[in-house]
């Protein structure tokens, strides 16, 4: 009922999708967006910078504290949007999802590194690859230790159009997608649906079998967080 009526008022949904573990390579000429990795390197002075996917197309089961479970379908036609692809350029990278979104009055407390300009749809349309630079040394010390997955946090607005895509069922489509910010996050919060936040959990879904060699069931993460 809350989708629904977030739908109908046409609200703007505050998202955070986990997507993807990062993988330690020698360095910067062995880098490429592989599978569901993202790859991570040094550079002079001790930066990070990772390269790899933060989000992606298909449908997303979400499910509620009551049970309640519902899909909801990400469109290549709008995750791939000249604007939105735009706007994730330069976003800030931070530790775990904030409280609040990112800001220009809370950037210095919050932001640990940034997106880079280079942020573009995969060659199938399926994925959003991005490199990433994490500067900060306790954020670097943690991906070191272990903390080695992405999040992304975003506004969207959903479109109640129930239908199927590649087998799976959906009650809404998601659109207008608003970018603020990439997360690092615990990769022992996943995968798997066990991240709970705001009461309401989600996994991403895709058909079973794959022919490409990438990770078709994909593990996504997503709190939701409802305008009043």
């Amino acid at each position: 009922d809350a989708m629904r009526g977030a739908a109908q008022r046409g609200d703007a949904i505050r998202r955070v999708d986990y997507v993807g573990a990062v993988a330690f390579v020698s360095g910067a000429d062995s880098v490429v967006p592989v599978t569901d990795a993202v790859s991570a390197y040094e550079v002079d002075g001790g930066f990070l910078r990772m390269q790899g996917r933060i989000n992606g197309t298909g449908v997303y089961q979400y499910e509620d504290e009551d049970g309640n479970t519902w899909g909801e379908l990400r469109l290549a036609e709008h995750v791939f949007a000249d604007g939105v692809i735009e706007a994730w350029k330069l976003s800030p990278l931070t530790d775990d999802h904030p409280d609040e979104f990112v800001t220009a009055d809370n950037w210095a407390e919050l932001a640990k590194g940034t997106l880079g300009a280079d942020v573009r749809p995969d060659e199938a349309r399926e994925y959003t690859l991005a490199d990433i630079a994490c500067n900060d040394a306790d954020l670097i010390a943690k991906v070191k230790g272990g903390k080695k997955a992405l999040s992304c946090g975003y506004l969207t607005k959903l479109v109640e159009q129930p239908g199927e895509h590649n087998g799976v069922a959906y009650r809404f489509i998601q659109t207008e997608y608003v970018p603020n910010h990439v997360s690092v996050v615990d990769e022992a919060r996943g995968p798997g649906c066990e991240f709970i936040i705001d009461g309401v959990r989600s996994v991403r879904s895709r058909p079973p079998q794959s022919t490409d060699g990438d990770s078709k069931d994909m593990r996504t993460k997503t709190k939701i967080k409802v305008p009043k």
